[in-house]
Formats: C-alpha cells, sequence, structure tokens
C-alpha cells in the first residue's frame, strides 16, 4: 500500500532527534535534582523538629512538655515534677534502651511508679525481669 524510501531519516533528523532526547534528559535530571533537594530541605527540617521534642515512653504517642520542672505527658495524663532538662530525659530514655537491648532481645516497657514523696519512669522488661530507673 506504501511506498516507504529504504532511508526513513536522514542525518539531519537524527541529529534533531539526538538533540531533543539530550534536552529531555537535562530536564529530567533537573527535576529529580530538585525533588532531592526538596526532600534533603524536609528530612533537615523534621530532623530540627524531633531534636526538640521527647516523645513519651509510656505512650509513645505524644510528647513530652517540661514546664517549671513539671513534666507531663497530654496523652496519657502523666505528670510529675523533675529537675532534669528534656534532653537529658531524651539521653536517659535512649541510653537505657540502648543498654537494654544490648543483653536482652525484647522490648522493655516504661512505666510510672509513685513513691511517697515523688513518682519517677522505669523502664520494665519482663522478659529479662529487668527493672531500672530512668527518670
Amino acid at each position: 500500500m506504501f511506498n516507504f524510501p529504504i532511508e526513513t531519516s536522514s542525518e539531519e533528523e537524527t541529529e534533531v532527534f539526538e538533540e531533543v532526547k539530550k534536552e529531555l534528559l537535562h530536564e529530567e535530571m533537573q527535576w529529580w535534582l530538585n525533588e532531592y533537594e526538596k526532600f534533603e530541605m524536609e528530612d533537615t527540617e523534621l530532623f530540627a523538629m524531633e531534636q526538640d521534642n521527647v516523645i513519651c515512653p509510656i505512650c509513645q504517642i505524644a510528647n513530652f512538655k517540661l514546664i517549671n520542672e513539671h513534666l507531663s505527658c497530654s496523652q496519657c495524663e502523666i505528670s510529675f515534677k523533675t529537675e532534669k532538662s528534656l534532653d537529658d530525659i531524651k539521653k536517659l530514655i535512649l541510653s537505657n534502651l540502648e543498654l537494654h537491648s544490648a543483653v536482652c532481645s525484647h522490648e522493655p516497657q516504661f512505666n510510672l511508679i509513685m513513691e511517697p514523696s515523688r513518682a519517677h519512669v522505669y523502664l520494665i522488661c519482663e522478659s529479662c525481669s529487668e527493672m531500672k530507673l530512668v527518670i
């Protein structure tokens, strides 16, 4: 039906095609780089936000709030007095979890235990029977 010549493209068409291909690849690369930069910014912003926050180890949902040496969690409604900073509390929680994971493969729980003069948060593991004062 159709009679096409054997040579379907000329050198000029090939050059134009290659140029368009390069431009498209360049545009796609630029898009990927822009997306990567956006992701990096978001990741950096999230990291900065997380540094100031300490997730309550008891409910593992809300962040602790420290106001006038009074530590509280809005989710599990615990509240007690402490002289430690949020940064110190975060370090204590993480270091105790790390120490525990070095000797036991089970995940411990954190519980608030009321004592006669004050309250404390303890790390408790039913598997290895560890009970350790954290805060």
